[in-house]
C-alpha cells in the first residue's frame, strides 16, 4: 500500500508540470535560414561501388576488405567516382561514418 501511495504521488507531481511554460526561446519562432550539410555517400553498382562527395568539399574514402585489410584509398574532389572492385564484402570509411558494401 505504501508503494502505491508513493507511485501515485510521483505521477501526480509529474502531472503538475505538464502545463508549465518554458521561458527559453524557441528557435522555430525566429526567422533563420538553415543550410543542410551534405554528407558523403556510397552506393553499390555491378562490379564496384560509387563514391559521392558533396560539391563544396573533397572527401577521402578508405575501402577495407571484410578481414580489415585496406584495399584502396580514394580521394573524391566532388561528384561521383566509380571504383571497380571484385565481388565481395567491403567496409568503406570516410571522416564521418563507416558503412558496409556488397559488390555482386
Amino acid at each position: 500500500m505504501k508503494k502505491l501511495i508513493i507511485l501515485l504521488a510521483v505521477l501526480f507531481s509529474r502531472c503538475l508540470f505538464v502545463g508549465a511554460t518554458n521561458n527559453t526561446p524557441n528557435p522555430a519562432d525566429e526567422t533563420t535560414s538553415f543550410s543542410l550539410v551534405q554528407q558523403p555517400t556510397i552506393s553499390t553498382a555491378s562490379g564496384g561501388i560509387i563514391l559521392t562527395a558533396p560539391t563544396d568539399r573533397s572527401v577521402k574514402f578508405y575501402i577495407y576488405s571484410i578481414t580489415g585489410q585496406i584495399i584502396r584509398t580514394v580521394f573524391v574532389s566532388s561528384g561521383e567516382t566509380f571504383v571497380e572492385l571484385p565481388k565481395g564484402y567491403y567496409i568503406v570509411k570516410c571522416e564521418n561514418w563507416s558503412k558496409q558494401a556488397i559488390v555482386r
